[in-house]
């Protein structure tokens, strides 16, 4: 994985190829790689808004 494919969570700043666009507690909009998404998603007041996806994966033909 390159740099350029990569961008970091805003919660635990690792670099990922997916994150989550997610909001918590009436807070901002973040977006979290899928660890920190597993581990929000039982908050109160947790709100999923689409998925972010790396240019370089490419999705499966159906």
């Amino acid at each position: 994985m390159t740099p350029a494919d990569a961008k970091p969570c805003d919660l635990c700043q690792q670099p990922v190829q997916v994150r989550y666009r997610i909001q918590v507690n009436q807070g901002g909009w973040i977006l979290a790689c899928p660890t920190c998404q597993a581990h929000c998603c039982h908050l109160p007041g947790y709100r999923y808004g689409g998925t972010w996806k790396s240019r370089s994966i490419k999705p499966g033909r159906r």
